[in-house]
């Protein structure tokens, strides 16, 4: 399992981020045929390597959009909380932590509001 699948994965297993989302979570853009909100995508900011190539942390951006501004800082909670102090090992990926890094609040076109929350994954290199 790669990092983005990881976050896809961990996504879409959290029940309180599919009580909003459904299934429309997207690794990279957002498919043009998607007009249902709330939605989430992610993609990774930065991938530095850590301990001598032993374990990586690469930065990721999850992206919440939502109709309105309360449903996009809500979901954009439930994903910082989905994502708090994770130690675990899924598919042979091994996480020893995962760390909340920041959020913001934006709006786009078509009042669409969205909030960005960046988060480090750091997992063993094997």
């Amino acid at each position: 399992m790669e990092a983005y699948q990881y976050i896809g994965y961990h996504l879409l297993s959290d029940t309180a981020v599919i009580d909003d989302v459904s299934n429309r979570v997207y690794h990279g853009s957002i498919p043009e045929t998607v007009t249902t909100y709330p939605v989430i995508n992610y993609f990774m900011v930065s991938r530095p390597n850590v301990a001598f190539g032993a374990a990586e942390r690469p930065r990721f951006q999850i992206s919440c959009r939502a109709e309105t501004p309360a449903a996009a800082m809500d979901l954009a909670e439930k994903v910082k909380s989905a994502f708090t102090e994770i130690q675990n090992s899924t598919g042979g990926f091994n996480v020893q932590n995962t760390h909340f890094e920041g959020a913001t609040f934006l709006t786009e076109p078509d009042n669409i509001y969205h909030v960005p929350v960046d988060v480090f994954i750091t997992y063993l290199n094997t």
